[in-house]
């Protein structure tokens, strides 16, 4: 199964997030390597512009720098884990 994920999970990331924030964003993860689903993003899209600047602006926070470059680099590059579309599908009326 494939899944849209929102913007809130990079919000998880944060080095302002609560410790049940940054919790829920490490169990997603674990659970989605384990799993044979996998997520959909959309290159441009708002989740991956931010997702590039999380990566820069929270580059001095050890954990925010950790969790996001294993989301990035376990998730994001993987093709099984990850498919990476460069336009929205066209949606059935």
């Amino acid at each position: 199964m494939e899944l849209v994920i929102n913007e809130w999970f990079l919000d998880w990331h944060r080095p302002g997030a609560g410790p049940i924030d940054q919790q829920r964003a490490r169990d997603f993860v674990g659970w989605l390597l384990e799993s044979e689903h996998r997520i959909v993003l959309l290159r441009q899209s708002p989740f991956t512009q931010k997702l590039n600047a999380y990566r820069r602006e929270f580059h001095y926070h050890p954990m925010c720098q950790l969790y996001l470059k294993i989301f990035f680099s376990q998730v994001v590059e993987n093709p099984d884990k990850c498919r990476i579309l460069e336009t929205a599908p066209m949606l059935p009326e």
